[in-house]
């Protein structure tokens, strides 16, 4: 069997349109640029300002660095948590002061206060202590 579509299109190509009191009329710009509501038509201009609010957006601000250290303390908290309650159950895994060991390390020397450098400090020595009672030297 063989579908032909030439019969469709002829059938289109042939209808006729229904006559009416406007039948006749065509389209032409000078008619609607007489009302002046049509304006020039401009060629499009390069979005020369796209590529600087994406440069903008990529750069970090303050805010941003502020919750990525708040969300940093707040893993190094968690973290000294788990410890304390592996220290008073009695079963502290090596993976935990490991993973404690590793917080305090990645962004140890980002941090301003000397205060605080020195806690950090301390608090990984203790660790490093810990974990060499456990026979794991770092």
């Amino acid at each position: 069997m063989r579908i032909s579509r030439q019969g469709a299109l002829n059938r289109t190509a042939s209808a006729k349109r229904p006559a009416g009191k406007g039948g006749g009329q065509k389209f032409s710009i000078e008619q609607a640029s007489a009302g002046g509501a049509a304006s020039t038509v401009q060629a499009p201009r390069p979005l020369g300002s796209v590529d600087a609010l994406l440069a903008l957006q990529e750069m970090p601000d303050a805010t941003t660095s502020t919750r990525r250290a708040v969300r940093h303390a707040e893993n190094i908290l968690d973290a000294l948590e788990d410890v304390q309650m592996g220290l008073v159950v009695g079963t502290l895994p090596k993976t935990q002061l490991k993973r404690l060991l590793g917080l305090i390390r990645r962004e140890q020397d980002q941090v301003p206060d000397p205060k605080l450098t020195e806690i950090l400090k301390e608090v990984e020595l203790r660790a490093q202590v810990e974990l060499a009672k456990l026979g794991e030297f770092v």
